[in-house]
């Protein structure tokens, strides 16, 4: 069943500091592209949440029905428990989608802090991560609940750190990450899109202080570190 996309609002996340845009260059890496969308992107892989019930979240349940019912049906056929992070993954039989990851949820209806939203951005992202270039998050407030509004930011937030990736000095690379493309389903794109942009200049924050701290000492020294303070932190006042 193919759906068509809608609306998509794209951000190309390309830090400000210099050794890591959103290729490797400079031996880091984060996810190409985020964007939040409002209908499946076809030729990707989703990743759902379920719940400890076994009970499928709200974006789970969409996604089922457009994929003729695998997703509980494969979900009942395991071990899957619902437990909060928990993971498992299968190859979809649908035409327009490659993998399906599911995602712990726990106990329906608990409130996720600030740390566990993130947390399971996080797990959301490792799981998609190991299935494919393009996935789709189907896990919006839909799904979760939280004093935090709207708690997919905080979600987004988590993947977008977990994607940053110091490999530099790593002779073998086949582990760096090869997800390029990072969509997260909402019914609300452009507020989601607005809003998501003091949580980018954030993680720009961590990545430098990431990059600095991760580099040896015949890289980063005193005078390295004071040109990169002038570059990066000058223009921001």
């Amino acid at each position: 069943m193919s759906r068509e996309i809608k609306s998509t609002v794209l951000i190309s996340y390309v830090p400000q500091y210099s050794l890591f845009p959103c290729v490797v260059i400079g031996g880091f890496m984060v996810v190409h592209d985020l964007s939040f969308v409002d209908s499946f992107v076809d030729g990707s892989s989703v990743v759902v949440g379920v719940y400890e019930d076994g009970s499928l979240s709200k974006n789970a349940q969409s996604m089922d029905g457009a994929f003729g019912g695998e997703i509980d049906k494969n979900v009942k056929k395991t071990s899957f428990s619902g437990k909060l992070f928990e993971t498992t993954s299968f190859i979809s039989s649908a035409e327009n989608c490659n993998s399906v990851a599911v995602v712990g949820l726990g106990e329906s209806g608990r409130s996720f802090s600030n740390y566990e939203l993130e947390k399971l951005g996080a797990t959301a992202y490792s799981a998609a991560k190991k299935l494919d270039t393009k996935a789709v998050i189907a896990i919006d407030d839909d799904d979760i609940s939280s004093e935090t509004s709207p708690a997919q930011l905080l979600v987004a937030f988590g993947s977008l750190k977990k994607s940053w990736d110091f490999d530099k000095y790593k002779t073998d690379k086949k582990d760096s990450a090869k997800l390029e493309s990072l969509c997260f389903l909402t019914t609300d794109v452009d507020d989601r899109k607005s809003n998501f942009e003091k949580y980018k200049n954030i993680a720009d924050a961590i990545f430098l202080t990431r990059t600095v701290v991760s580099e040896p000492a015949n890289v980063i020294y005193p005078e390295s570190l004071s040109e990169i303070a002038l570059k990066e932190l000058l223009p921001l006042g």
